[in-house]
């Protein structure tokens, strides 16, 4: 087996035990981390030792070009590659983190989804058929409802 790979999945059990991450966060690692390792076909620690700060900047600046990665994309993927790239420092399989200084991109200032008014008026109108116990918690949960529509 791969040697990094297995690195990866020692860096995966670590943050499942000592850190208690989930399953899910785990999984997410990995669909980050590992595209980079194949992406550079690195197969021996000593491969992996040799990756520098424009290489990572490569990986990123090409899947940007090809895959037309978002802004949200990157910065998830440079986190995985940080958290993981330190961990390898602190296990003294790196000597630096070559990801530590890479500035992650401004997050687009997306405003939320609207809700049709027909949807709003079919939510509220659930609301006065709904079973409730109290009265009070139908006017509640009216209030509550309209507040966030």
């Amino acid at each position: 087996m791969n040697s990094i790979i297995q690195l990866h999945k020692n860096y995966c059990s670590y943050k499942q035990a000592i850190r208690g991450c989930s399953k899910a966060t785990i999984s997410k690692e990995y669909y980050r981390v590992i595209p980079f390792i194949r992406f550079f076909k690195l197969e021996s620690i000593e491969d992996f030792q040799k990756i520098e700060k424009k290489d990572v900047l490569d990986y990123i600046i090409k899947k940007k070009q090809r895959k037309d990665w978002s802004p949200r994309t990157i910065r998830n993927t440079l986190q995985g590659l940080k958290n993981f790239f330190e961990y390898c420092v602190q296990n003294k399989v790196l000597k630096e983190n070559p990801a530590k200084d890479i500035e992650k991109p401004r997050m687009p200032n997306d405003l939320p989804r609207l809700i049709k008014k027909d949807e709003a008026l079919r939510i509220l109108e659930w609301l006065y058929f709904a079973p409730f116990r109290y009265q009070w918690e139908r006017e509640r949960a009216k209030a509550i409802m309209a507040l966030f529509i």
